[in-house]
């Protein structure tokens, strides 16, 4: 029963992570999209941009709990194993790319947005911050499905 627990929670982890990952894509498609126009929508998706990354961190924390749960359901059997080492450096990295880089990036383009004078240049550089940090939050996500499929 431990283990079915631990998998619920980290299933509904998952979702977090998905959904506020998805939601924060087409926020911040919207949100560029309006910003180009001048439009004072903008302004409010960009608070809207800022409650994100506490939904992800919210399921990455989830996970991690039930990940630990579920490996102590099944007395640690798996800790060693190549694929776990690996599955868990992987998450660190998205973990800390989340927090280090995204976070701080996403604080920086609505504290541009409610300044009282815009920065395009400031923001276009920001906006390229973060297309790269989906490009590489992703590639490794992918690269973790694979892993934990596989077992490589």
């Amino acid at each position: 029963m431990i283990f079915q627990t631990g998998l619920l929670f980290h299933i509904i982890g998952i979702f977090l992570i998905a959904g506020g990952s998805i939601g924060n894509l087409v926020v911040e498609k919207l949100f560029w999209h309006y910003l180009a126009q001048f439009s004072e929508k903008s302004k409010t998706l960009a608070i809207l941009l800022s409650r994100f990354p506490k939904v992800i961190l919210t399921g990455s924390m989830l996970m991690l709990a039930s990940g630990i749960l579920m490996l102590y359901s099944v007395q640690w059997s798996f800790w060693g194993q190549t694929w776990l080492t690996i599955k868990l450096c992987l998450y660190a990295v998205l973990l800390f790319n989340g927090i280090f880089i995204a976070k701080p990036t996403i604080a920086k383009i609505v504290a541009e947005v409610n300044s009282l004078e815009l920065h395009l240049k400031t923001l276009n550089m920001l906006k390229k911050k973060m297309l790269r940090f989906h490009i590489i939050q992703y590639s490794i996500l992918l690269l973790l499905i694979v892993v934990v499929i596989f077992k490589i």
